[in-house]
């Protein structure tokens, strides 16, 4: 009898982790975790000091939960470990007495085992105990492990070793004041703990003038105050991206000295830009023991697995070859990946993602292609890496909702995972989620967590007085709930407007693909104010980032620091692409990929008028003509023309790929028909929600039409459904819906083709 083995995909977000698991046979099978790591419950009744009665919906082996520490959700200091789970009777059995006093009813409880929130996730899908691993063949992994410990300013203490003369140069940065109204400049702090400047040289054309002096360097190690302190090292030394050899034999001599982690700028970025090039290098090593522990931790409990990380560009990296910069938008790239194959699939080319979760928003735009940057923002740190153009807002269901004495605001604060929003039972703040819940929009029932709306309307009264007392005004519970909405709505909104109208593209040209546990309860008010008209929910909304990593391809990026004008330059552009290319496909020769399912995607140029600083990417292949494409992207971005034909090519880069299998865009019809709700009104919320038919998303088939107002449910989201707005399941089990009051609705790209055609 063959043993049940999975590929398993998850995405760890700020709040919840999404886990997506195929085993053998080709079955689907689906878990939301807390990032927390741990699962929840509710206490009904207490059998005797060692055996509580419990309502929960883990839909697990009982046995598996045997060796998880119980601890109630209020009250942390008391705890107690399982000895055994009766499903039947819904009874756990803990292995010490509980105070009588202590024994609470009604009231919220957690069980871990001590892994990571992927690892749980993945032992609960496989039926795994705690001390044993899972059956799992590949993992591919997305994180905010990196971009929480960056934000939160949790990473490592890092010396910086720098070229002599240039120990403040990432305090002195672009001079670039970060409030330009400001009368107080409050300059941020560097990331780094300690500075070094090393005594050596390298000429702009890469001549070695002065190599670096050791014996200097090591007394200034050894007078450093706290050197015991120092976890990681980042060297960025001028000029190494031309030639890296005094780089490397620094990094050799620190390596002997006895420093683990070791940054070199040279490995990292092959780009001419001295600060960001030396930010880039920093932001690694602050981040480089905290991701090597946690990828290293995850590889142990997945011993038995080929072990992938999806990187900040929407590719696949080997553990072993993933870098700490590459993480900053590991998560948000996966959904991206995901929410356009679902998007292509059902039949449109030009999209907006929309990815709602517990903690933030993240959009991005695709119109035939990613878009990318090379350098991005995270956290107040600048970093040379290649990403997907990914716009974060701290617009999540976790936002903390409040007033500040003048006004209503949402976030930036975040309830995070624990305690989470005020209905999860930990004492929490009012939040999006506990917004949407008292108006209706969420249902107690179908969440995988227990959720109290007493607890959320509590938070509200207590908010509803602290506005009457700084203010001296009453207000209604209704308009402070839609006053709340629509603010979270505009943020997001405002991010979605600057990838696209500040780039130069109209949203409503383009369908959005909502996702996310949040996404399809905004998703309808935040077109509204775009004007677009077509939105998709796929049918994996709330775990789509982890889908996400299960379409990615295994990638390698490659870049070149060209600085030649355009003119007559075509002999030496393609010879350095397909130097290029042929590095990016041996690398992922190396990592086990077959030669002949590996494939350039993408070769692009980066040019420029001649003395500027900024470059605009255009692509390079059979039938471009780079000079009219800049020109005609130039014109897209600043509203004119250029007179000027002095062009420069400032860089080049080659996207390496494994093939993915294409997607069908084939569209069919389906059969229309309009169900019936399951019921009417949201059940346990204060209020009249009897007139909103709700619909379970597992019930319908291809071809169910429904018109809002009416909320769509399943496991892992919930879909709004607004006035004037009308929802299709299409062929592929996606919903699409669209408004015609807002412009025409997009058509689907096959439609219009068969039109054509016949």
């Amino acid at each position: 009898m063959n043993k049940v083995r999975y590929n398993f995909y998850a995405d760890t977000g700020g709040t919840f982790t999404d886990c997506i698991a195929i085993d053998n046979s080709g079955k689907f099978h689906r878990k939301k975790v807390l990032s927390s790591g741990a699962i929840r419950g509710i206490i009904r009744e207490w059998i005797n000091g060692q055996t509580v009665r419990i309502d929960e919906s883990w839909d697990i082996s009982p046995e598996i939960l045997v060796g998880y520490n119980f601890r109630f959700l209020k009250d942390h200091g008391i705890s107690a470990i399982i000895r055994k789970y009766n499903k039947v009777k819904n009874e756990l059995h803990l292995d010490k007495d509980i105070p009588e006093k202590k024994r609470g009813k009604n009231t919220g409880f957690e069980l871990s085992s001590g892994d990571e929130a992927p690892v749980l996730g993945a032992k609960l899908i496989t039926n795994t105990g705690i001390n044993e691993n899972p059956p799992i063949d590949i993992v591919k992994l997305g994180s905010t492990k990196g971009t929480n410990a960056l934000l939160e300013r949790k990473g490592s203490k890092v010396l910086f070793v720098v070229t002599r003369g240039f120990e403040d140069l990432l305090r002195i940065g672009y001079q670039q004041r970060p409030d330009i109204f400001s009368r107080n400049v409050i300059k941020r702090e560097p990331l780094y703990y300690e500075v070094i400047g090393i005594d050596e040289r390298t000429d702009s054309s890469g001549k070695i003038l002065k190599e670096p002096d050791m014996k200097k360097l090591k007394n200034d190690l050894n007078s450093l105050k706290n050197c015991e302190r120092i976890d990681s090292v980042a060297v960025a030394l001028m000029h190494s991206y031309k030639n890296p050899s005094n780089e490397e034999e620094t990094g050799k001599f620190l390596s002997e000295s006895g420093y683990s982690y070791i940054s070199l700028s040279s490995d990292l970025s092959k780009m001419i830009k001295y600060i960001s090039r030396s930010e880039t290098t920093v932001v690694n090593a602050y981040l480089d023991k905290i991701i090597d522990t946690y990828i290293s931790g995850m590889v142990r409990d997945f011993s038995d697995a080929s072990f992938f990380v999806m990187n900040s560009a929407g590719g696949l990296a080997k553990a072993s070859e993933f870098k700490p910069k590459e993480s900053l938008l590991s998560g948000p790239a996966g959904g991206v990946v995901g929410a356009v194959s679902i998007g292509i699939a059902s039949g449109f080319e030009k999209l907006i993602t929309f990815d709602m979760g517990g903690t933030s928003t993240d959009v991005s735009r695709y119109g035939n292609k990613y878009d990318y940057r090379f350098e991005h923002e995270v956290g107040g740190a600048k970093i040379v890496s290649p990403a997907l153009s990914i716009e974060t807002v701290a617009a999540g269901g976790g936002s903390i909702c409040h007033y500040d004495g003048f006004k209503l605001c949402v976030g930036p604060e975040s309830a995070g995972a624990f305690p989470g929003p005020a209905c999860y039972g930990a004492g929490g703040p009012l939040t999006i989620t506990d917004i949407n819940l008292l108006r209706g929009r969420l249902d107690p029932e179908q969440f995988g967590i227990p959720v109290f709306p007493v607890d959320a309307d509590k938070k509200l009264e207590e908010l509803l007085r602290e506005i009457e007392q700084r203010s001296g005004e009453q207000r209604e519970k209704g308009s402070i709930l839609d006053g709340f909405l629509r603010i979270a709505n505009e943020i997001m909104a405002g991010a979605i407007k600057r990838v696209s109208v500040l780039k130069g593209y109209d949203p409503s040209d383009y369908a959005m693909v909502a996702f996310g546990g949040a996404g399809g309860m905004h998703a309808a008010s935040i077109a509204e104010l775009l004007n677009i008209s077509t939105i998709i929910f796929p049918e994996d909304a709330g775990l789509l980032s982890a889908y996400g990593m299960s379409t990615a391809p295994v990638e390698r990026i490659r870049e070149m620091q060209l600085m030649i004008p355009l003119e007559n330059s075509e002999s030496e552009l393609s010879g350095k692409l397909r130097k290029l290319s042929s590095e990016a496909s041996n690398i992922l020769e190396k990592d086990g990929i077959p030669v002949e399912e590996i494939t350039i995607r993408s070769q692009m140029v980066f040019l420029r008028l001649t003395g500027q600083d900024s470059s605009i990417e255009v692509e390079y292949g059979e039938g471009f003509d780079l000079r009219k494409d800049f020109n005609k992207k130039y014109n897209r971005l600043y509203g004119y023309e250029s007179e000027r034909d002095d062009i420069e090519i400032e860089s080049i880069r080659v996207i390496a790929s494994s093939r993915s299998e294409k997607i069908n865009s084939v569209h069919f019809e389906t059969e229309k028909y309009r169900p019936q709700p399951e019921r009417n009104g949201i059940k346990n919320i204060p209020g009249d929600f009897k007139d909103i038919p709700v619909y379970f998303r597992e019930v319908l088939r291809p071809g169910a039409v429904i018109s809002g107002f009416a909320l769509v449910l399943d496991k892992f989201s919930s879909w709004v459904i607004e006035e004037g707005w009308e929802l299709e399941i299409d062929h592929t089990g996606s919903a699409i819906m669209t408004s015609p009051s807002l412009f025409f609705p997009l058509i689907p790209f096959d439609n219009i083709r068969q039109f054509v055609q016949g």
